[in-house]
Formats: structure tokens, sequence, C-alpha cells
């Protein structure tokens, strides 16, 4: 939910997400939008300066502020291949996207484990 810059209501020393109109730009950033910093009573965000090809920091004043989203929960990794998450239950055997079974673990699908199954038809398959 997008708040309005009020003193004493801003929480101090997490990262926010601000808005203003004045910081729209049709090239390099057209919703406006910044990652701010609020910490003894100072703005801090960070903008993209294209001739120096880096951000750089500005005390502006956002209009809007907003926390900043929580990231993904269970999502370990993607596949380098076709970029779809990971199946997290064949993330947690450790195995490798390029690993391949050796020849003394080959065992028959039924004296394995639910998760080793998993793991197993994901390593033998032959596309994503």
């Amino acid at each position: 939910m997008w708040r309005q810059v009020v003193s004493g209501n801003i929480p101090e020393g997490v990262e926010l997400i601000g808005f203003d109109h004045k910081w729209v730009n049709a090239d390099f950033n057209p919703e406006g939008l910044r990652v701010c910093f609020f910490n003894d009573g100072e703005w801090i965000s960070a903008y993209w300066n294209d001739y120096q090809d880096t951000y750089q920091n500005s005390n502006d004043v956002p209009f809007l502020y907003r926390p900043m989203p929580a990231s993904p929960k269970g999502i370990l990794a993607l596949c380098p291949v076709c970029g779809e998450d990971l199946d997290p239950s064949v993330m947690s055997g450790k195995i490798k996207v390029n690993e391949k079974p050796k020849k003394k673990q080959i065992r028959s699908t039924k004296e394995m484990s639910e998760p080793e199954k998993i793991r197993t038809e994901y390593r033998n398959r032959k596309v994503c």
C-alpha cells in the first residue's frame, strides 16, 4: 500500500520503494520509482545516471513510498535450460543440474524413496 510522506510516520532503517512525478523519465525510469532509505530524518534514493552507466544517490524526498515486497519463498533455483523453477525436492537433494547418475547408483525405482524417484526422473529427463 502506498503511503504519503508524513514526518514521524516513516519506518527508519529499512529499504523502501519511493515514487515521485519528478522522477519519471521516459527512457530510464518510466514508472518514476526508486529504491529509497530513510534514516536519521534524511531520505536517500538511488537513480540511474546514463552518462556514467551507474546508479547515484540523491536526497530527493519521494511523494509516496511503500515497503519493499518480501522475497519469494520456496524458489531455490531456475533451470538454466528452460528458465522454469526447479522442483525444491530435487534441489534439497543437492543435485547439480548437469550431474549424471553413476552406474553404481542406478537402482530399480521400486527400491527408491519418493524424493530419490523425483531426483532420478529429473536427472534422466531428455528435455526441460
